[in-house]
Protein backbone atom coordinates (compact mmCIF):
# COMPACT_ATOMS: atom_id res chain seq x y z
CA UNK A 1 0.00 0.00 0.00
CA UNK A 2 2.98 2.57 0.57
CA UNK A 3 4.64 1.67 -2.68
CA UNK A 4 1.20 2.37 -4.43
CA UNK A 5 1.03 5.77 -2.58
CA UNK A 6 4.06 6.90 -3.26
CA UNK A 7 3.54 6.03 -7.26
CA UNK A 8 0.51 7.86 -7.23
CA UNK A 9 1.53 11.07 -5.47
CA UNK A 10 3.94 12.33 -8.13
CA UNK A 11 1.65 10.68 -10.93
CA UNK A 12 -1.95 12.75 -9.65
CA UNK A 13 0.26 15.76 -8.88
CA UNK A 14 1.48 15.56 -12.50
CA UNK A 15 -1.92 15.27 -13.91
CA UNK A 16 -3.60 17.99 -11.87
CA UNK A 17 -0.66 20.61 -12.71
CA UNK A 18 -1.28 19.73 -16.31
CA UNK A 19 -4.37 21.81 -16.26
CA UNK A 20 -3.41 24.15 -13.19
CA UNK A 21 -1.87 27.44 -14.20
CA UNK A 22 -0.80 30.90 -12.17
CA UNK A 23 -0.41 30.34 -8.35
CA UNK A 24 -2.33 27.72 -7.94
CA UNK A 25 0.12 25.51 -9.96
CA UNK A 26 2.81 27.04 -7.63
CA UNK A 27 1.08 25.60 -4.56
CA UNK A 28 0.03 22.11 -6.15
CA UNK A 29 3.83 21.94 -7.05
CA UNK A 30 5.07 22.46 -3.36
CA UNK A 31 2.28 20.19 -2.49
CA UNK A 32 3.09 17.51 -4.64
CA UNK A 33 7.09 17.82 -3.75
CA UNK A 34 6.53 18.04 0.18
CA UNK A 35 3.74 14.88 -0.03
CA UNK A 36 6.49 12.84 -1.90
CA UNK A 37 9.22 13.45 0.26
CA UNK A 38 7.61 12.46 3.09
CA UNK A 39 6.43 9.08 0.87
CA UNK A 40 9.40 8.43 0.14
CA UNK A 41 11.09 9.16 3.54
CA UNK A 42 8.54 7.06 5.02
CA UNK A 43 9.18 3.63 2.56
CA UNK A 44 12.53 4.37 3.95
CA UNK A 45 12.46 3.71 7.12
CA UNK A 46 10.05 1.19 6.95
CA UNK A 47 12.17 -0.83 4.70
CA UNK A 48 15.11 -0.14 7.26
CA UNK A 49 13.12 -1.55 10.08
CA UNK A 50 11.96 -4.75 8.70
CA UNK A 51 11.63 -6.80 5.29
CA UNK A 52 11.07 -5.43 2.02
CA UNK A 53 7.58 -4.25 1.11
CA UNK A 54 5.78 -5.99 -1.53
CA UNK A 55 2.66 -4.64 -3.62
CA UNK A 56 0.21 -5.70 -6.48
CA UNK A 57 1.03 -9.49 -5.57
CA UNK A 58 4.34 -8.75 -5.74
CA UNK A 59 4.96 -6.10 -9.13
CA UNK A 60 6.17 -3.61 -6.90
CA UNK A 61 9.21 -4.42 -4.28
CA UNK A 62 11.28 -2.30 -1.83
CA UNK A 63 14.36 -3.67 -0.35
CA UNK A 64 17.20 -2.06 1.37
CA UNK A 65 19.06 -0.52 -2.46
CA UNK A 66 15.76 0.58 -3.25
CA UNK A 67 15.08 2.36 -0.52
CA UNK A 68 17.83 3.99 -0.79
CA UNK A 69 17.53 4.83 -4.10
CA UNK A 70 13.62 5.94 -3.19
CA UNK A 71 14.83 8.48 -0.28
CA UNK A 72 17.49 9.72 -2.38
CA UNK A 73 15.19 10.52 -5.33
CA UNK A 74 12.44 11.86 -2.64
CA UNK A 75 15.24 14.77 -1.30
CA UNK A 76 16.72 15.50 -4.95
CA UNK A 77 13.23 16.09 -6.10
CA UNK A 78 12.57 18.22 -2.55
CA UNK A 79 15.41 20.57 -2.92
CA UNK A 80 15.33 20.62 -7.01
CA UNK A 81 11.45 21.33 -6.43
CA UNK A 82 11.98 23.92 -4.26
CA UNK A 83 14.11 25.93 -6.65
CA UNK A 84 11.72 25.52 -8.98
CA UNK A 85 8.98 28.91 -8.26
CA UNK A 86 12.51 31.36 -8.30
CA UNK A 87 13.88 29.84 -11.48
CA UNK A 88 10.57 30.28 -13.72
CA UNK A 89 9.59 33.59 -11.80
CA UNK A 90 10.68 35.31 -15.22
CA UNK A 91 9.42 33.42 -17.59
CA UNK A 92 5.97 31.23 -18.65
CA UNK A 93 5.88 27.82 -16.53
CA UNK A 94 3.92 26.12 -19.76
CA UNK A 95 4.08 22.62 -19.08
CA UNK A 96 7.25 22.25 -16.76
CA UNK A 97 6.08 21.24 -13.72
CA UNK A 98 3.72 18.52 -14.72
CA UNK A 99 7.08 17.01 -16.39
CA UNK A 100 8.90 17.41 -13.77
CA UNK A 101 6.80 15.33 -11.52
CA UNK A 102 6.01 12.96 -14.45
CA UNK A 103 10.01 12.76 -14.43
CA UNK A 104 9.79 12.03 -10.69
CA UNK A 105 7.44 9.40 -10.76
CA UNK A 106 9.42 7.62 -13.60
CA UNK A 107 12.48 7.45 -11.73
CA UNK A 108 10.31 6.01 -8.40
CA UNK A 109 8.99 3.52 -10.69
CA UNK A 110 12.49 2.26 -11.99
CA UNK A 111 13.53 1.91 -8.58
CA UNK A 112 10.42 -0.03 -6.87
CA UNK A 113 9.37 -2.53 -9.04
CA UNK A 114 10.60 -6.83 -9.08
CA UNK A 115 10.18 -6.63 -13.06
CA UNK A 116 12.58 -5.76 -15.32
CA UNK A 117 10.65 -5.23 -17.67
CA UNK A 118 8.59 -2.85 -16.04
CA UNK A 119 11.74 -1.68 -14.89
CA UNK A 120 12.90 -0.69 -19.19
CA UNK A 121 9.76 0.66 -19.33
CA UNK A 122 10.60 3.22 -16.24
CA UNK A 123 13.52 3.85 -17.57
CA UNK A 124 12.51 4.64 -20.90
CA UNK A 125 9.88 6.93 -19.40
CA UNK A 126 12.87 9.01 -17.97
CA UNK A 127 14.32 10.09 -20.96
CA UNK A 128 10.85 10.81 -22.38
CA UNK A 129 9.68 13.07 -19.47
CA UNK A 130 12.84 14.77 -19.08
CA UNK A 131 13.55 15.56 -23.09
CA UNK A 132 11.17 18.42 -22.99
CA UNK A 133 12.60 19.72 -19.64
CA UNK A 134 16.07 19.69 -21.61
CA UNK A 135 14.71 21.86 -24.42
CA UNK A 136 12.49 23.78 -22.07
CA UNK A 137 14.48 27.42 -23.21
CA UNK A 138 13.10 26.59 -26.79
CA UNK A 139 16.82 27.33 -28.04
CA UNK A 140 18.84 26.75 -30.74
CA UNK A 141 21.10 24.87 -27.98
CA UNK A 142 18.52 23.38 -26.12
CA UNK A 143 17.08 21.60 -28.84
CA UNK A 144 20.30 20.03 -30.09
CA UNK A 145 21.03 18.94 -27.02
CA UNK A 146 17.58 17.15 -26.34
CA UNK A 147 18.03 15.79 -29.89
CA UNK A 148 21.18 14.46 -29.44
CA UNK A 149 19.72 13.08 -25.54
CA UNK A 150 16.99 11.36 -27.08
CA UNK A 151 18.91 9.63 -29.91
CA UNK A 152 21.82 8.37 -27.59
CA UNK A 153 19.59 7.26 -24.82
CA UNK A 154 16.75 5.48 -27.07
CA UNK A 155 19.64 3.41 -28.87
CA UNK A 156 20.83 2.84 -25.50
CA UNK A 157 17.63 1.36 -24.01
CA UNK A 158 17.16 -0.33 -27.00
CA UNK A 159 20.39 -2.18 -26.77
CA UNK A 160 19.31 -2.65 -22.87
CA UNK A 161 16.41 -4.15 -24.12
CA UNK A 162 18.18 -6.74 -26.10
CA UNK A 163 20.02 -7.95 -22.79
CA UNK A 164 16.45 -7.84 -20.51
CA UNK A 165 15.32 -10.55 -23.72
CA UNK A 166 18.23 -12.34 -23.53
CA UNK A 167 17.65 -12.87 -19.53
CA UNK A 168 14.37 -14.22 -20.56
CA UNK A 169 15.74 -16.31 -23.27
CA UNK A 170 17.96 -17.77 -20.51
CA UNK A 171 14.87 -18.48 -18.21
CA UNK A 172 12.72 -20.12 -20.58
CA UNK A 173 15.30 -22.31 -21.97
CA UNK A 174 15.77 -24.19 -19.01
CA UNK A 175 12.47 -24.04 -17.22
CA UNK A 176 9.93 -23.67 -20.21
CA UNK A 177 6.77 -20.82 -19.31
CA UNK A 178 8.04 -19.95 -15.79
CA UNK A 179 6.03 -18.14 -13.68
CA UNK A 180 6.87 -14.01 -12.81
CA UNK A 181 10.36 -14.75 -14.78
CA UNK A 182 11.54 -11.19 -15.46
CA UNK A 183 11.28 -10.44 -11.62
CA UNK A 184 14.47 -10.42 -9.36
CA UNK A 185 13.77 -12.77 -7.05
CA UNK A 186 12.82 -15.40 -9.85
CA UNK A 187 16.23 -14.53 -11.76
CA UNK A 188 17.79 -14.67 -8.47
CA UNK A 189 16.37 -18.19 -7.63
CA UNK A 190 16.99 -19.86 -11.03
CA UNK A 191 20.20 -18.41 -11.41
CA UNK A 192 22.50 -21.44 -10.69
CA UNK A 193 20.81 -23.69 -13.45
CA UNK A 194 20.95 -20.31 -16.18
CA UNK A 195 23.18 -20.82 -19.32
CA UNK A 196 26.32 -18.59 -18.48
CA UNK A 197 27.15 -17.72 -22.07
CA UNK A 198 23.59 -16.47 -22.70
CA UNK A 199 23.72 -14.54 -19.46
CA UNK A 200 27.20 -12.95 -20.17
CA UNK A 201 26.00 -11.70 -23.82
CA UNK A 202 22.71 -10.72 -21.77
CA UNK A 203 24.92 -8.50 -19.28
CA UNK A 204 27.41 -6.88 -22.17
CA UNK A 205 23.75 -5.52 -23.74
CA UNK A 206 22.79 -4.51 -20.36
CA UNK A 207 25.99 -2.77 -19.45
CA UNK A 208 26.19 -0.81 -23.16
CA UNK A 209 22.41 0.30 -22.50
CA UNK A 210 21.85 1.15 -19.08
CA UNK A 211 25.65 2.33 -19.02
CA UNK A 212 24.18 4.99 -21.92
CA UNK A 213 21.45 6.18 -19.48
CA UNK A 214 24.35 6.29 -16.47
CA UNK A 215 26.39 8.28 -18.79
CA UNK A 216 29.60 5.77 -19.03
CA UNK A 217 32.06 6.20 -20.54
CA UNK A 218 32.04 6.32 -24.11
CA UNK A 219 28.10 6.76 -24.49
CA UNK A 220 28.63 9.81 -22.33
CA UNK A 221 28.54 12.44 -25.16
CA UNK A 222 24.76 13.28 -24.83
CA UNK A 223 25.93 14.22 -21.16
CA UNK A 224 27.58 17.80 -21.45
CA UNK A 225 25.13 19.31 -23.33
CA UNK A 226 22.00 17.97 -21.98
CA UNK A 227 22.84 18.97 -18.64
CA UNK A 228 24.47 22.32 -19.18
CA UNK A 229 21.22 23.31 -21.28
CA UNK A 230 18.84 21.87 -19.07
CA UNK A 231 16.96 24.00 -16.25
CA UNK A 232 19.10 24.15 -13.04
CA UNK A 233 16.24 22.25 -11.37
CA UNK A 234 16.28 19.51 -13.98
CA UNK A 235 19.43 19.25 -14.57
CA UNK A 236 20.04 18.71 -10.64
CA UNK A 237 17.62 16.10 -11.10
CA UNK A 238 19.73 14.23 -13.68
CA UNK A 239 22.86 14.63 -12.10
CA UNK A 240 21.94 13.78 -8.78
CA UNK A 241 19.72 10.72 -9.28
CA UNK A 242 18.93 10.18 -13.33
CA UNK A 243 22.61 8.49 -13.36
CA UNK A 244 22.09 6.96 -10.18
CA UNK A 245 18.79 4.83 -11.84
CA UNK A 246 20.94 3.50 -14.66
CA UNK A 247 23.76 2.10 -12.35
CA UNK A 248 20.83 0.70 -10.35
CA UNK A 249 19.42 -1.18 -13.01
CA UNK A 250 22.74 -2.41 -13.85
CA UNK A 251 23.90 -3.48 -10.28
CA UNK A 252 19.75 -5.34 -10.00
CA UNK A 253 21.05 -7.91 -12.54
CA UNK A 254 24.51 -8.46 -11.31
CA UNK A 255 23.99 -10.69 -8.63
CA UNK A 256 21.97 -13.35 -10.68
CA UNK A 257 25.26 -12.81 -12.81
CA UNK A 258 27.59 -13.43 -10.34
CA UNK A 259 26.09 -16.73 -9.75
CA UNK A 260 25.27 -17.98 -13.22
CA UNK A 261 28.60 -16.94 -14.67
CA UNK A 262 30.99 -16.70 -12.08
CA UNK A 263 31.93 -13.38 -10.02
CA UNK A 264 35.21 -12.49 -12.24
CA UNK A 265 32.95 -11.73 -15.55
CA UNK A 266 30.73 -8.71 -14.33
CA UNK A 267 33.81 -7.57 -12.38
CA UNK A 268 35.99 -7.49 -15.73
CA UNK A 269 33.25 -5.52 -17.58
CA UNK A 270 32.56 -2.96 -14.93
CA UNK A 271 36.37 -2.48 -15.03
CA UNK A 272 35.66 -2.88 -10.49
CA UNK A 273 39.35 -4.57 -10.06
CA UNK A 274 42.02 -1.90 -10.01
CA UNK A 275 44.95 -2.56 -12.15
CA UNK A 276 48.03 -3.08 -9.15
CA UNK A 277 50.68 -2.91 -11.74
CA UNK A 278 49.16 0.37 -13.78
CA UNK A 279 49.06 1.91 -9.64
CA UNK A 280 52.59 0.61 -8.81
CA UNK A 281 54.23 2.07 -12.00
CA UNK A 282 52.20 5.63 -11.77
CA UNK A 283 53.75 5.52 -8.30
CA UNK A 284 57.33 5.43 -8.85
CA UNK A 285 56.86 7.35 -11.92
CA UNK A 286 55.53 10.14 -9.55
CA UNK A 287 57.94 9.42 -6.78
CA UNK A 288 61.11 9.73 -9.51
CA UNK A 289 60.36 12.97 -11.21
CA UNK A 290 59.29 14.75 -8.21
CA UNK A 291 63.29 13.86 -6.56
CA UNK A 292 64.22 15.02 -9.83
CA UNK A 293 67.81 14.87 -10.15
CA UNK A 294 68.38 14.27 -6.59
CA UNK A 295 68.92 11.02 -6.64
CA UNK A 296 70.76 9.18 -9.21
CA UNK A 297 68.82 6.22 -9.84
CA UNK A 298 65.49 5.71 -8.09
CA UNK A 299 64.18 1.89 -7.85
CA UNK A 300 60.54 1.20 -7.74
CA UNK A 301 58.29 0.03 -4.48
CA UNK A 302 58.08 -3.89 -4.39
CA UNK A 303 54.71 -4.29 -5.68
CA UNK A 304 53.05 -7.58 -7.50
CA UNK A 305 55.20 -6.03 -10.96
CA UNK A 306 58.29 -6.02 -8.86
CA UNK A 307 60.16 -8.99 -9.99
CA UNK A 308 63.20 -8.12 -7.64
CA UNK A 309 62.94 -5.91 -4.35
CA UNK A 310 64.36 -3.34 -5.72
CA UNK A 311 64.24 -2.67 -9.34
CA UNK A 312 66.33 0.16 -10.36
CA UNK A 313 65.22 3.01 -13.42
CA UNK A 314 67.81 5.13 -14.09
CA UNK A 315 66.47 5.94 -17.67
CA UNK A 316 63.31 7.70 -16.08
CA UNK A 317 65.65 9.36 -13.75
CA UNK A 318 67.44 10.68 -16.02
CA UNK A 319 64.55 11.98 -18.31
CA UNK A 320 62.70 13.60 -15.24
CA UNK A 321 66.35 15.57 -14.78
CA UNK A 322 66.33 16.41 -18.27
CA UNK A 323 63.05 18.13 -18.46
CA UNK A 324 63.40 19.77 -15.33
CA UNK A 325 66.33 21.41 -16.88
CA UNK A 326 64.40 22.53 -20.06
CA UNK A 327 62.17 24.14 -18.16
CA UNK A 328 64.42 25.82 -16.41
CA UNK A 329 66.16 26.99 -19.56
CA UNK A 330 62.80 27.75 -21.34
CA UNK A 331 62.22 30.27 -18.59
CA UNK A 332 62.00 33.92 -20.01
CA UNK A 333 64.80 36.46 -18.32
CA UNK A 334 64.29 39.10 -15.39
CA UNK A 335 63.67 42.26 -16.16
CA UNK A 336 66.40 43.11 -14.56
CA UNK A 337 68.60 41.27 -16.84
CA UNK A 338 67.09 42.31 -19.60
CA UNK A 339 67.36 46.08 -19.00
Amino acid sequence: MMLGTLLAIPLVGAVLLWRAGGRVATALHALTAGLTLVATIAVSVKVNRGDALVALDGFLRADALSAWMISLIGIVGALAASEAPRYLAHTTPARFYPLFHLFVFTMLLAVSTDDVGLMWVAVEGTTLASVFLVNFERTRASLEASYKYLLICSVGIAIAFLGTVLVYFAGIQQFGDEAHALRWTTLQRLAPVLAPRVIELAFVFLVVGYGTKAGLAPMHTWLPDAHSEAPAPVSALMSGVLLSVGVYAILRFKPAVDVAAGRGFARSILLAPTNACSRTRAWSTSASCASGSASGARSAPPGPCSTSPTTPWPSRSSSCSRAVSASRTARPRSRRSAV
